[in-house]
């Protein structure tokens, strides 16, 4: 028995795997903190953007109670999801954070780390993904393959209006939600 705990205890947790294609074409908001995303808090706020790969990463209730689902002031969050596309081309998919400081996508490939896109309100809007839209960030998904992203969040100021609760959404949804944020 203490085997096995000792076992579990030292396994990585992974978040479920996104399939994207065939019956899964996000025109319903995918809430990533349902076991589809693993999270890590840097409490420092100071790792290397590379290292974060070496980290463990955990369950969206390992960081966010009951009580509080909101992410942490001056710490830095990640978030790793994988995603297989099963399209025969290549795509977009939005992530939706919620209303962040400074959000960060990278890819991880081969042993690379890149970053492919920014958002969030202290982003100037010449680095936006998509045009007037702070708080949805469009990810390049290339066709057939399983894709690792990380993602970076960091605030520097507490906003507690909403809980943070990630999403994963086609363009389509993106703009209708813009549309009910605004009214």
């Amino acid at each position: 028995m203490l085997f096995l705990l000792l076992l579990c205890s030292n396994t990585r947790i992974l978040a479920q795997t996104i399939v994207l294609g065939n019956e899964q074409n996000l025109s319903q908001p995918l809430p990533l903190y349902l076991n589809y995303a693993v999270f890590y808090i840097d409490s420092a706020g100071v790792m290397q953007d590379e290292t974060i790969t070496t980290q463990t990463f955990h369950p969206y209730s390992y960081y966010f109670s009951s009580v509080s689902k909101h992410l942490p002031v001056n710490k830095t969050t990640w978030m790793k999801l994988q995603v297989q596309s099963n399209y025969t081309n290549d795509t977009s998919i939005v992530f939706y954070p919620g209303f962040q400081n400074n959000v960060t996508v990278y890819y991880a490939a081969g042993g690379r780390f890149t970053k492919i896109a920014e958002g969030g309100n202290l982003i100037p809007a010449s680095r936006l993904t998509i045009e007037m839209m702070r708080q949805v960030i469009s990810i390049l998904l290339p066709a057939g393959v399983m894709s690792t992203y990380f993602i970076r969040i960091k605030n520097r100021t507490p906003y507690h209006v909403s809980e943070f609760k990630p999403y994963l959404m086609n363009r389509e949804s993106a703009y209708e939600l813009q549309v009910r944020l605004q009214n």
